[in-house]
């Protein structure tokens, strides 16, 4: 990997990032594949060869925090040590204890018929009205019904589960340090948590198939604090939205006698709405060891 610390990259700001990156995605694949970003205060990796390294050198890059580091990555400030910020045995055990319920044959068996009924829930509640929003009435509902049965937030409605996980994911990536941004965050985190405070006490007394109550009952448990920071990841990166995607986001049922062509062509500004989503990226790693250093 090749690196620089001044231009090309510095006038690649946050807001032009978050905005479209793929311009500068492509210039900086092209001119400084890992580049020093001023304004995020870190290297920017943007070719797929040296992410790929990236990802599959754990010994090098390491996820946990960066003992040199002044202040915690976003991610711990805003949810605190989760198992994406743990390297080796510590994120073994972590991730071992939430897998059970997340086993192929347990989704198939359990897990897919839960999605299908609430599926063919909002679908009902959809036909009923004879049209809806995409995102509003149906794919945000239906992501958020399904997490918050797979984790077990028993009681938790659709809004708040889609709430708290677009205060999560803003606050993992505030490299501009917007103090809003913060605050709702710490808003979120204290609602959720006041939904353990119940949902935990009965998954003890009461185990179901969830990821929850398997972190409870694991046979090395995890504290009920791992397991509030682990369903915190769930959410910060189960219900990722993408701007563009809304829109072309209305819905009308087809009526079955409109011709195929004409139905198979009203798909074509939902394809080009989801090519246009901003991609989710890794969270940042740190360098543990001078060959895994840029240079």
């Amino acid at each position: 990997m090749a690196t620089t610390v001044g231009p090309p990259a510095e006038h690649i700001g946050l807001s032009r990032l978050r905005h479209d990156p793929y311009p500068a995605y492509r210039y900086l694949r092209e001119h400084d594949p890992v580049a020093w970003v001023p304004e995020a205060g870190r290297h920017l990796v943007t070719r797929h060869a040296d992410i790929m390294r990236v990802e599959r050198s754990p010994e090098i890059f390491l996820s946990s925090e960066d003992p040199s580091s002044e202040s915690p990555s976003l991610m711990t400030r805003s949810i605190g040590e989760a198992l994406l910020r743990q390297d080796g045995d510590a994120h073994r055990r972590l991730r071992r204890a939430a897998e059970p319920p997340l086993r192929p044959r347990v989704v198939k068996e359990h897990w897919l018929p839960v999605f299908r009924r609430n599926t063919r829930d909002l679908l009902s509640g959809l036909a009923a009205r004879g049209s809806g929003d995409l995102f509003a009435d149906f794919a945000g509902p239906l992501a958020a019904r399904n997490l918050a049965a797979l984790l077990g937030l028993r009681g938790v409605g659709d809004d708040d589960m889609l709430r708290w996980s677009q205060a999560i994911i803003d606050a993992g990536g505030n490299y501009g340090e917007d103090p809003e941004i913060w605050a709702r965050c710490a808003r979120a985190v204290a609602e959720l948590d006041a939904a353990m405070d119940e949902i935990l006490p009965a998954l003890r007394r009461d185990p179901d198939p969830s990821v929850v109550s398997a972190m409870l009952h694991a046979d090395d448990p995890l504290t009920e604090g791992e397991i509030r920071t682990n369903v915190r990841v769930f959410l910060g990166g189960g219900l990722k939205r993408t701007p563009r995607f809304h829109r072309h986001r209305r819905l009308r049922p087809a009526h079955p006698r409109r011709p195929a062509a004409r139905r198979r062509g009203g798909t074509r500004p939902v394809e080009a709405g989801v090519r246009g989503g901003r991609p989710l990226g890794l969270p940042h790693r740190h360098v543990s060891a001078p060959g895994g250093r840029p240079h």
